[in-house]
Formats: C-alpha cells, structure tokens, sequence
C-alpha cells in the first residue's frame, strides 16, 4: 500500500511592516529562520509547491523569488493591486542539497506611495511517497 506523506516548510509566519515604497530588494528572510530540506533532499519527492502570500495597501509591482546561495528555485513578477497576491507554484527541488539554506526575497520593481507596506508569508509544500508495508 502507498500513501503520500505532505510536509511544510513555513519560513516565517506573516511578516509585516515590509516597505513597498522603494524600488529593490525590500525582503530576505532572516538568516535564522531559513529552512534547510536535510533528510528530504535524498527522497524521491512528488510535488514541490512554493507558496508566496502578500498583502499590500498600495498598487506595486513586485518579484517574488525563492532561492538558495547556490540556485533561484522560483522568480515571478507582478503587478498587483492593493488586496492580496497569491502566488502557488510547482518547482523542482531535486538538485538542492540537504544543507542548502532557502529563503524569500521580495524586490519592488514599481513602487508604491510613500509610507506603503505589506505582509508576507512565504512557505514551501513538499510531498513525497510514504510507503507502509506490513498492514
């Protein structure tokens, strides 16, 4: 019998205060909250979802990315209007290594008016085969 095993990783719960209203890297996960795939990097994976929530009070472009020091596993830009932007993409974690510490960056790319800002929560869905035997 087989089943599917989902595990996430949250990097951080809901930052908020994030600037808005200068152009470049506004957001990178601290250092200390940055997640690591250990054990998972060797596991035959299914899907790998990134998921990027921000809330915004102002009309922005920003780009969203997910990285490591090694690679870029996810970078989306977009214009959004004030309210929330959700993002849900599938990518491929296969090559990160176990140690590999991955985090978010927010860059705003049109900025909004003066004293705007955001919330952020970024986290990453992995889900692999979880096998049973001997039921």
């Amino acid at each position: 019998m087989e089943f599917t095993a989902g595990n996430q990783f949250t990097f951080q719960p809901i930052k908020t205060g994030v600037p808005v209203d200068t152009v470049g890297v506004v957001y990178q996960t601290p250092a200390v909250l940055r997640e690591v795939l250990r054990d998972f990097s060797r596991l035959s994976y299914l899907t790998a979802q990134a998921v990027a929530l921000l809330e915004v009070s102002e009309d922005v472009t920003v780009k969203v990315v997910l990285k490591s020091a090694i690679r870029t596993l996810l970078d989306i830009e977009q214009a959004t209007n004030s309210g929330v932007l959700e993002i849900k993409q599938e990518i491929d974690i296969s090559d990160v290594g176990g140690t590999e510490k991955l985090y978010w960056e927010i860059h705003v790319v049109t900025q909004g008016a003066p004293g705007s800002d955001a919330s952020f929560m970024g986290k990453l869905n992995v889900h692999s085969p979880l096998i049973i035997s001997n039921c």
